[in-house]
C-alpha cells in the first residue's frame, strides 16, 4: 500500500535537499517517495528477535593481532634541505 506525499511535505523535504521541483513533476515525485517510504515501513515489520545481534555471515572471531611491542626505527630528520633551523628542529613562522 503505498502512501502520497503532500505537496506541502515535498517542497519541505526538495528545499531542504536543494532540489528544484518542476510543478508538473510534483505527482510523479510524490508518488515514487511514497512507494519509498511504503517500502521502508514493510522492513520494519520483518521479525528479527531470534537473530543473534552479532550474527556475521563469515567465521572469523577476532581477526585482529595481539600487540607486541616492537622497537621503532631511528628516523633522522635531514634538515639540510630546510631553509631555517635550529639543531635538529626545523623553525616556522609564529601562527598566532
Amino acid at each position: 500500500m503505498s502512501k502520497k506525499i503532500s505537496e506541502e511535505e515535498l517542497s519541505k523535504i526538495a528545499n531542504l535537499s536543494k532540489l528544484k521541483l518542476d510543478s508538473s513533476k510534483i505527482d510523479e515525485f510524490s508518488q515514487s517517495l511514497g512507494d519509498i517510504l511504503s517500502y521502508i515501513s514493510s522492513i520494519e515489520d520483518i521479525d528479527v528477535s531470534e537473530i543473534d545481534k552479532f550474527f556475521q555471515v563469515n567465521d572469523s572471531s577476532n581477526i585482529l593481532r595481539e600487540d607486541e611491542e616492537k622497537k621503532s626505527s631511528d628516523f633522522s630528520l635531514d634538515t639540510s634541505n630546510f631553509i631555517d633551523t635550529k639543531d635538529k628542529y626545523i623553525k616556522v613562522k609564529k601562527i598566532l
